[in-house]
């Protein structure tokens, strides 16, 4: 007898799983999944035991790590003052991961460096910034001769000081500290509240001290401006 050939509406099969086409691109569909539990299917059918986690102090080749130190043993350089309780949170975190006295001092050492270079690099950066400032306000001929602040300016500045300078020059030693002082703009405005002020008075030779002029804010201000 003549071979029956399937008709075109007989769904195509798999010959090896007898699985539909429409069914074998479902499955393809989630490869991820089918993927990881053919490979646990595979693996407990070989019987193979999973990879054990390597121990405490060994590596992942199962060596012996070096084993961390009751405490670990650090002198900071010369002329660096150290938070002992910083210190001591670093070390903590230092034994958590194991880490021997070798291996904190390497990465104290880098750390160290990295800082110190990290401060220097940002000094120097707010010293030319200062500079800067300091070439503005000597070309600013309102306030300089080219090389110096003029005369008016600095009596002007020091009269500020004088009556507004706070304890031990408080306001003059902040403005050194910061550099502030050698920005135009601060050195324009000491100078103007210093013309507002009138010019500093000098005691009156001769006199008693009865008689000497005040020369606080207040009484300037009378003398300026009259009182009410």
């Amino acid at each position: 007898m003549p071979s029956e050939t399937p008709t075109s509406d007989a769904p195509a099969t798999d010959a090896g799983a007898g699985q539909t086409t429409a069914e074998a691109a479902d499955n393809t569909s989630l490869t991820g999944n089918e993927a990881l539990s053919g490979e646990k299917s595979d693996s407990a059918a070989s019987g193979e035991k999973p990879a054990e986690k390597p121990a405490e102090n060994e590596d992942a080749k199962g060596e012996d790590r070096p084993k961390a130190p009751e405490k670990y043993e650090f002198t900071p350089p010369e002329g660096m003052e150290i938070d002992k309780e910083a210190l001591s949170s670093y070390e903590a975190l230092a034994r958590e991961h194991g880490l021997s006295q070798e291996q904190f001092d390497a990465i104290t050492k880098h750390g160290l460096e990295f800082f110190q270079n990290r401060l220097t690099g940002l000094a120097e950066q707010h010293a030319s910034i200062q500079q800067g400032w300091r070439d503005t306000a000597l070309k600013d001929r309102t306030l300089s001769d080219g090389a110096n602040l003029k005369p008016e300016v600095m009596q002007n500045v020091a009269h500020v000081f004088s009556q507004f300078g706070g304890e031990k020059d408080a306001l003059r030693k902040a403005l050194v500290e910061t550099g502030a002082g050698n920005h135009p703009a601060v050195i324009h405005a000491f100078n103007a509240i210093g013309k507002a002020l009138g010019a500093a008075q000098t005691p009156d030779r001769g006199k008693p001290a009865s008689e000497l002029k005040d020369n606080s804010y207040e009484a300037i201000a009378r003398r300026r401006y009259g009182s009410n």
